[in-house]
């Protein structure tokens, strides 16, 4: 991670000369761009899941607002990502009930 003194200057060099936004932190906390493009689209899915600013394909706008909204309605965050993860929790369940009714009892997966 970009240390603190590093990040200034990051941050002027790619012409971003206003306040660090939480894209911006987000963006920077990263060190590799496939990191960053894996964690993009998994906060895709989260806000497409939640149906958070679908109208928009730009996920800096979209992580921005929903910080916004985030600080304003704690209770309205907290909800929707309990929803999330509670769905992901399901579609593990499912998936390993699905293996267990597919494999015949004795056989040892690795």
């Amino acid at each position: 991670m970009p240390t603190n003194d590093i990040l200034p200057q990051i941050i002027l060099n790619e012409g971003h000369n206003k306040d660090l936004t939480p894209y911006l932190m987000f963006k920077y906390a990263i060190k590799t761009e496939i990191t960053r493009k894996y964690y993009e689209r998994r906060l895709k899915k989260f806000f497409d899941f939640i149906e958070f600013e679908i109208g928009t394909k730009d996920i800096e706008f979209r992580c921005n607002e929903f910080v916004e909204k985030a600080k304003n309605n704690t209770n309205w965050t907290l909800s929707h990502i309990i929803r999330f993860l509670q769905y992901q929790k399901e579609r593990v369940e499912k998936k390993r009930l699905l293996e267990q009714n597919i494999i015949k009892p004795g056989y040892k997966i690795n």
